[in-house]
């Protein structure tokens, strides 16, 4: 792996560990909820129903109030897809969206690699 990878993962890591902690103390009383993580694996080309894959996760996250969306690429690119809605969801989530490009090995290429930055 290369340096720039591992400083990668490191940020990732401490960013979960942040907002893991940002949670902060609740008021006496109050009820805890419980919030997720949410996982989506996204292999090969974003084609129609990888789009569909990406916008349904970052709708659900956000109506279910997730903590956080990771999406984990290993794509070359996308094909045959209208890329307005997918990143008018991503630039219009309340839920931080993390991209992991792994395991090592993995590509984001093309409009992956846009999502992922």
């Amino acid at each position: 792996m290369r340096w720039s990878g591992l400083r990668r993962a490191a940020v990732a890591f401490i960013a979960l560990g942040l907002l893991a902690s940002i949670g902060g103390e609740m008021p006496a009383g109050a009820a805890a909820k419980d919030r997720t993580i949410d996982v989506i694996q996204v292999d090969g080309l974003i084609d129609p129903p990888n789009a569909a894959l990406i916008r349904d996760a970052i709708k659900a996250a956000n109506r279910d109030d997730a903590q956080l969306l990771v999406i984990k690429f290993n794509s070359g690119g996308a094909v045959d897809i209208d890329r307005g809605p997918i990143m008018r969801a991503v630039y219009g989530s309340r839920v931080p969206i993390v991209a992991w490009v792994g395991p090592a090995g993995a590509k984001a290429r093309g409009f992956a690699a846009l999502i992922a930055t």
